[in-house]
């Protein structure tokens, strides 16, 4: 990026070096990345590669992560929620609250609600739990809806049974 394009890597560019890598399941590739890093790396390279650790349930470079990023960043709740939520998916416990998640409570009482046709939007101000993701993916292709969820990350763009992150969010 510098010597071909006179570009000056900032710390974005690095997390999404990382995130490709994650994605591709080369986590062990992201950590040495990370490692390797000519700045430090700052919260947001930490949270992607925790993120990636739920996803490919590596806890041991998951913890790593985490420490990093509780470090730089101790009161941020969604870096709790995160380590949280990696345990509970290495643990393969079922949240007790699972059948009355809120975005599952929302999309119901607008199916109901709604005319045919009209999208449904929901709010979140916490990460979608991957149960919650694939109901709605499920709720979008069996109600032919288009379902927009936006949680604490990102947009997600339900239709037809998909969404727009591709299962990795």
């Amino acid at each position: 990026m510098k010597k071909e394009h006179g570009l000056v890597p900032k710390p974005e560019h690095y997390a999404c070096v990382v995130d490709l890598l994650s994605r591709a399941g080369l986590l062990s590739r992201a950590r040495k990345f990370v490692e390797e890093m000519p700045i430090k790396p700052d919260p947001m390279v930490w949270r992607t590669l925790l993120s990636s650790c739920i996803v490919h349930k590596n806890i041991e470079l998951g913890e790593l992560a985490a420490k990093n990023l509780l470090d730089l960043e101790p009161e941020d709740s969604a870096s709790y929620v995160l380590l949280s939520n990696m345990y509970a998916t290495e643990m393969e416990q079922k949240d007790p609250t699972l059948y009355v998640h809120s975005e599952k409570l929302a999309v119901t009482f607008a199916l109901l609600s709604l005319p045919d046709g009209i999208p449904i939007r929901v709010m979140k101000n916490l990460r979608v739990c991957s149960d919650c993701h694939n109901w709605i993916k499920f709720i979008s292709r069996i109600s032919n809806r288009e379902i927009v969820v936006r949680d604490a990350y990102r947009f997600h763009h339900f239709e037809n049974g998909n969404c727009s992150c591709k299962d990795f969010w």
